[in-house]
């Protein structure tokens, strides 16, 4: 499980630290792919096993589920962390993100979300941000 945030910068040849909590255990390879509200997401290997599992078996009669596969999955890729702890986001995945500079990692459970630092701002405010709605929502689900 990922938890944690953490704030990084990207190198001229794209490459960023990935955060150590990250790496403990000996993960040092993810799938990243794109994410919701602008963000990327990064699996390790048996998170991303289990998501092509559920989307793969989607009912390819479905257009939803189509688009789901086509974009989750077709637009993933395998990233691996260098000797320094370093991976290369691709060039596409940066533009889709927004990533330039400074990079935003979030702990999301099951998946790691990449952010810009300057979109994660504008989604969520900056630290000390009264974050009263995120733990009225959560009591929706029992939380």
């Amino acid at each position: 499980m990922f938890e944690g945030c953490f704030t990084h910068v990207v190198d001229g040849k794209g490459r960023v630290n990935m955060p150590q909590p990250f790496r403990d255990g000996g993960c040092d390879r993810f799938k990243l792919t794109v994410g919701a509200e602008g963000c990327l997401y990064a699996y390790d290997m048996g998170g991303w096993a289990r998501i092509l599992e559920a989307i793969g078996s989607l009912p390819t009669s479905d257009e939803h589920a189509r688009n789901a596969q086509r974009l989750i999955i077709g637009l993933s890729a395998t990233v691996e962390a260098d000797t320094h702890g370093r991976v290369l986001i691709p060039q596409m995945h940066r533009e889709m993100s927004g990533i330039q500079r400074n990079v935003v990692f979030i702990g999301a459970a099951n998946r790691i979300e990449v952010w810009a630092q300057e979109r994660w701002e504008a989604q969520f405010g900056s630290p000390g941000a009264d974050y009263r709605k995120v733990y009225e929502e959560l009591q929706r689900y029992g939380c």
